[in-house]
């Protein structure tokens, strides 16, 4: 049960991953339409929320930070089985 658990914040994590990477300088000035069009919410209040960051850094930060999170949980996973 708990490697199922794992698995399920692995692949969370890695549809931020995802999402994080579709994210465009069109959604830049138009978070509600692009949560709209498919967007997570999540990934739309971090890019808001770090918007002091350029956006191609804010973009491979948070990409980065949820690949090692979806990394350690696929470990975790395999490990519980």
């Amino acid at each position: 049960m708990l490697g199922f658990i794992y698995l399920l914040v692995a692949l969370t994590f890695l549809k931020l991953t995802y999402d994080t990477s579709k994210w465009t300088a069109q959604d830049e000035g138009d978070e509600k339409n692009a949560i709209h069009r498919g967007q997570s919410s999540f990934v739309a209040v971090l890019m808001v929320t770090l918007r002091f960051m350029p956006l191609d850094i804010r973009k491979k930060v948070m990409m980065a930070v949820f690949a090692v999170i979806t990394l350690v949980f696929f470990v975790l996973f395999w490990r519980a089985f």
